[in-house]
C-alpha cells in the first residue's frame, strides 16, 4: 500500500498545501493556546526544574516509568521531541510564569 506525502500541519492542524520545514507536524502549536491539567504543569514545572525523573517520581509519589509516560503525553501535547523544547514551549506559553525572553530553559 503507497502512502501519499505527508499532510502539512501549521500550529498543530492541516493547512492543505506543501510545507515548510517550519511547519512540521511535530514543531510547536504556535498560535494555538495550550491548555493542560494541574498535574501536568505540576510536571512541566519540575522537568523545568532540571529534576530527573526518579527525583519527580518521588516527589510525585509514582514510579519513574509513570512519570516517562506521563512526560511523553506531556510532550505530545506540547508538540515537543525533548524536555528541553518542552521547556522552551512552556516559557513562550507562559505556563512556567516566565516570558518570550525567559532563560530558564536555557
Amino acid at each position: 500500500m503507497r502512502r501519499g506525502p505527508p499532510t502539512p500541519y501549521r500550529c498543530g492542524r492541516p493547512t492543505g498545501r506543501r510545507s515548510s520545514r517550519s511547519e512540521h507536524p511535530l514543531a510547536p502549536r504556535c498560535d494555538a493556546r495550550i491548555v493542560l491539567t494541574q498535574a501536568q504543569q505540576a510536571l512541566l514545572a519540575l522537568i523545568a526544574d532540571g529534576l530527573t525523573g526518579a527525583q519527580i517520581g518521588r516527589r510525585l509519589k509514582l514510579s519513574e516509568g509513570q512519570v516517562g509516560r506521563r512526560a511523553a503525553g506531556l510532550l505530545q501535547r506540547l508538540g515537543a521531541r525533548t524536555r528541553e523544547q518542552a521547556i522552551d514551549i512552556g516559557c513562550r506559553a507562559g505556563l512556567l510564569g516566565c516570558g518570550p525572553a525567559c532563560g530558564r530553559s536555557r
